[in-house]
C-alpha cells in the first residue's frame, strides 16, 4: 500500500467517524426538547449499524427517554443490522428497568438476533439473572 492511498484510507475513517459523531446524540434529545416534539421518522432513523434513537437510550440505561420514545410510538422490537432489539441491547448490559419498560411495551423476548441468541440468553451469559 503507498502513501497515497494510506493517506486516504485514513481521510476516510476520519470522516467516517465525524459522520457517527454528528449523529443524533441520545445526551443531546433527553436534555433538550420533549420527544413528542421530535418526528416519529427521527427517533425510527437508523445509523451506520442500524440503531435506532431507542437502541442509543436502551444502551444509556436512560429509561426515562425509553419511556418518552415509547409513548410516541417507536418499535420496540425494531432490529439493528446485528438483529438486536432494544431488549437485547438491555439485557446484555443488565439494566433491569429498561428491560422492564421495554417488556411492559410489548418487547418479544423470543427474537432472535442474527446469532440466534435471544435476550434472555444474552442476559444469562452475561450473568444478568435479574433481567
Amino acid at each position: 500500500m503507498d502513501v497515497n492511498s494510506k493517506v486516504e484510507q485514513m481521510r476516510k475513517s476520519q470522516r467516517l467517524a465525524k459522520k457517527i459523531t454528528k449523529q443524533t446524540s441520545v445526551k443531546k434529545i433527553s436534555n433538550s426538547a420533549p420527544v413528542a416534539s421530535i418526528p416519529l421518522s427521527k427517533i425510527c432513523r437508523k445509523n451506520l449499524f442500524g440503531e435506532t434513537l431507542l437502541h442509543k437510550a436502551v444502551a444509556e440505561d436512560d429509561t426515562d427517554l425509553v419511556r418518552k420514545i415509547i409513548k410516541v410510538g417507536a418499535n420496540v422490537n425494531v432490529q439493528d443490522y446485528a438483529g438486536w432489539t432494544p431488549l437485547h441491547e438491555a439485557s446484555v448490559a443488565g439494566f433491569f428497568k429498561t428491560a422492564n419498560e421495554l417488556l411492559k411495551a410489548g418487547a418479544d423476548v423470543n427474537c432472535k438476533g442474527s446469532e440466534q441468541v435471544t435476550p434472555i440468553q444474552d442476559a444469562v451469559k452475561e450473568g444478568h439473572y435479574e433481567v
